[in-house]
């Protein structure tokens, strides 16, 4: 069974990002663009216009014309703020690919040390983006720094109207996206300008998003929801984001609650854990004053979305306006850009299944009381095609089975990064495989787990973050949300 979005498809993209981030720059002028909350809070923001993003990134990018070519791969080590979305800017205006990186910190340890040495070297990075304050951290890339060119955003000593414009088309890769997982085998997913601009449309689509909308995120901005959902959607569309870093939200939960309420935030996305977070972690007290009445997209994704949460959020931040529509759960991964379903929540977006059915790879809707519940990831994004496959037979399933979720459409990327065995196992004509498990019922995406981890016990089905679940709650000494 396909199933695709009952409106009409996204319209073919001939516009490239570029052309999009001009044409909203030349139209907001001064109005502003982009506020970094210093350790998150509200008395520590710096703003920046789009007349001041512009120049600053034309003026790094001058500087990254000297040191680089068009094609040419730029990796960005640069912590949240202006200069990393400046850097990000004018890797696009100078046509070079940016490969946006956690940049080092005594908090990623071994593991990302060695993840950062194997994206660099997969990248075949020529030049790095970072700041003055990062330099010393980066013995990292000492065995490639004799054929690397270093530039320093907080040291650019050139000027906007150095930069001399290039031309792209839909088809040049925007940035590389690594994905999670192995330090020894990253893979950079080819992000193109056409497959960004279909997705930042059918986003824009989708959530009503327009110049009047804002922004508001915690997220890491080196990955794919922080980074094209929370900075270069409201970029391409000319419209206000707000910004902190991780771990300003990780350490007080309630920063990133009022940084909402206060700039009037109308979007914000985050992973189910940050809901828990702020109903576990937020005192009562805290909720005074507290206005959310104006967030209207709270996108849920990136991980199990759980029930449990969406219900105590919305039952906990009532008393500050929140409602329960505003609350978006979805489904996306790296390989289609950021975003493939999503929808409001509301009546049918959870439904209670046969627990012995669905070990058995079958959605069978009973009663509350008997049944487990699933959240609806959604329907397919405008122009998006989604389709669930037998693993191993390879065969198209019907509604109501479990099976492998297969993506097709414009916000399909071009593939992974010098691995073409990989891009033609995982980009085929039967569409994306994703390697993700679920299920479509009645036009709605049912996310279930992951293909490879799967267990399979006497034939029957067992996920294990179902497993975690039970043990998270197997005992009141346990801490809720901290155990794997």
């Amino acid at each position: 069974m396909t199933v695709g979005h009952g409106g009409s498809a996204a319209p073919a993209v001939k516009e490239t990002f570029l052309d999009a981030v001009q044409r909203a720059f030349a139209a907001q002028g001064d109005a502003l663009a982009f506020t970094y909350l210093v350790e998150g809070e509200i008395d520590g923001a710096e703003n920046c216009s789009f007349d001041e993003l512009d120049r600053a990134a034309r003026a790094l990018a001058a500087e990254l014309q000297t040191r680089a070519k068009p094609g040419d791969r730029v990796m960005l080590l640069l912590p949240p703020g202006r200069d990393m979305v400046a850097g990000f800017l004018a890797c696009v205006f100078v046509g070079a690919i940016a490969v946006p990186a956690y940049p080092p910190s005594p908090f990623i340890g071994t593991r990302g040390i060695e993840r950062l040495q194997a994206i660099l070297k997969d990248a075949q990075a020529t030049v790095v983006l970072t700041t003055s304050g990062l330099e010393p951290s980066l013995q990292f890339a000492e065995d490639e720094s004799r054929s690397l060119t270093w530039v320093l955003a907080d040291e650019c000593a050139s000027s906007a109207d150095d930069y001399e414009p290039v031309e792209v088309t839909p088809d040049d890769v925007v940035f590389l996206q690594y994905t999670s997982g192995s330090t020894s085998d990253p893979r950079g997913v080819r992000v193109t300008h056409g497959a960004l601009m279909a997705n930042i449309e059918m986003i824009a689509q989708t959530l009503s998003l327009d110049g009047d909308s804002i922004a508001c995120s915690w997220l890491p901005p080196f990955h794919d929801m922080g980074l094209i959902g929370m900075i270069l959607t409201p970029l391409a569309l000319g419209f206000r984001t707000v910004q902190m870093a991780p771990e300003a939200f990780m350490q007080r939960p309630v920063r990133w609650l009022k940084a909402i309420a206060h700039h009037r935030a109308t979007v914000a996305f985050a992973p189910n854990f940050a809901f828990d977070v702020c109903v576990r972690r937020i005192p009562d007290g805290d909720l005074d004053g507290l206005d959310l009445s104006g967030w209207k997209v709270a996108g849920n994704g990136a991980e199990p979305i759980r029930e449990r949460t969406l219900a105590e959020f919305v039952h906990k931040f009532a008393v500050c306006g929140f409602q329960e529509s505003s609350m978006w759960p979805g489904y996306g991964l790296a390989e289609a850009t950021l975003l493939v379903t999503a929808s409001q929540r509301g009546p049918g977006s959870t439904i209670w299944v046969d627990p012995e059915q669905f070990a058995q790879g079958r959605v069978v809707p009973t009663e509350v009381a008997q049944g487990r519940s699933l959240v609806s990831c959604g329907w397919p994004l405008p122009g998006a095609q989604v389709m669930i496959f037998d693993p191993n037979t390879d065969e198209q399933l019907e509604e109501g089975l479990v099976g492998e979720i297969r993506i097709s459409g414009p916000l399909v990327c071009d593939g992974y990064w010098r691995s073409p065995q990989l891009t033609a196992a995982t980009f085929t004509d039967a569409g994306l495989r994703t390697g993700d498990l679920g299920a479509l019922w009645q036009g709605q995406l049912f996310v279930t787990g992951r293909l490879k981890d799967l267990l399979i016990v006497r034939g029957l089905n067992h996920y294990p973050q179902d497993i975690e679940q039970t043990m998270d709650a197997a005992d009141p000494n346990l801490r809720r949300g901290c155990g794997v």
